[in-house]
């Protein structure tokens, strides 16, 4: 089986705002986002829906962005989305 994984490593003052940094990573086959630290130990799931595909982190770091698709990537439908997260509250 083949996953893909988009990978965010987070630096700066944000990641400092929880003791980071962290790295985000997506995961497709079940919909969420990992968020690892320092020591390689994952320390937290954000649930985003369907297929995790692209991560962004905004100019001052206080926000995640997740791009989200359905299993039709060559098509446009109502489910492809752009997840916004905070960085702080995971939410």
């Amino acid at each position: 089986m083949l996953i893909l994984l988009t990978v965010l490593v987070l630096t700066g003052a944000a990641a400092h705002a929880q003791n980071g940094p962290f790295v985000y990573v997506s995961n497709e086959g079940s919909g969420d986002i990992s968020i690892i630290d320092a020591s390689h130990r994952v320390v937290g799931t954000i649930r985003v829906g369907d297929r995790p595909r692209g991560i962004q982190l905004s100019p001052d770091g206080s926000r995640l962005y997740v791009a989200v698709s359905d299993d039709r990537p060559n098509e446009t439908t109502g489910r492809d989305a752009i997840v916004e997260i905070d960085v702080r509250t995971r939410t």
